[in-house]
């Protein structure tokens, strides 16, 4: 059995592979793989994601959408504006939301974000 798990660093996204051995003994073996890096960040401080996309919370930077292709991670969208977000998380696949510092929440469809295709 395989999953993806994403972890943020204060600098930095990493995606790793979570194996779950369960044929080979009574109580199952899990192993960590790390797939990616991303180092695109200033602060991290929140994830979320929806299918492929991770969104992340950037206290300097604002909200990157990055995208998940096989063994590397993307840059999709940015949002330059003053957010300081503490926490984000994918509505759906045309929302997100986040708290900035004030307590204030806002709703941003990824459309909005400064897409880099």
């Amino acid at each position: 059995m395989l999953y993806q798990l994403s972890l943020c660093h204060p600098f930095q996204i990493l995606l790793y592979n979570l194996d779950v051995e369960t044929e080979a003994s009574i109580a199952p073996e899990y192993s960590l793989r790390k797939v990616a890096e991303w180092n695109h960040n200033y602060m991290v401080t929140s994830l979320g994601s929806f299918e492929d996309r991770i969104v992340a919370g950037d206290q300097i930077s604002s909200v990157s959408l990055v995208e998940v292709m096989e063994d590397k991670l993307v840059s999709e969208a940015r949002d330059y504006g003053p957010l300081y977000p503490i926490a984000v998380e994918a509505l759906d696949k045309a929302n997100l939301i986040c708290a900035n510092v004030s307590d204030l929440v806002s709703c941003i469809p990824p459309s909005k974000l400064n897409t880099f295709s």
